[in-house]
């Protein structure tokens, strides 16, 4: 929530088109209802989609706003927001993509002079 605070803040003072996308990661189980929403600033309108296919549009009734697209059923790839002026060009996206398979994980001590960090 304070990310989109600071952005909020940050893209009203500048004027500055933005789209921020919650949650910010696309890695759910299948068949998984999601509950997707957007801030969005300083565009005409907004569109969801998700792999490549329109969801939903939506029209700025404010500076900033949150589009609430509600809950989306989970389906592996790429959910897209993009921010549109009134001509319908992008102005501003932001992508959350479904992570590949974990192929590993590496732990690594962190000493410092007297020892462990944190001692």
């Amino acid at each position: 929530m304070l990310l989109l605070v600071l952005l909020l803040v940050l893209t009203l003072k500048l004027q500055t088109p933005a789209v921020h996308l919650v949650p910010s990661h696309w890695n759910f189980a299948e068949d998984e209802q999601v509950k997707v929403m957007a801030y969005w600033a300083n565009c005409a309108s907004i569109e969801l989609s998700l792999n490549g296919k329109v969801l939903e549009r939506g029209e700025a009734f404010t500076a900033g706003d949150i589009a609430d697209f509600g809950n989306i059923t989970w389906q592996n790839g790429t959910l897209e927001a993009k921010c549109k002026d009134k001509q319908h060009k992008v102005l501003a996206s932001d992508k959350v993509r479904t992570a590949g398979e974990a192929a590993a994980i590496t732990l690594t001590v962190d000493y410092n002079k007297d020892g462990l960090v944190g001692r």
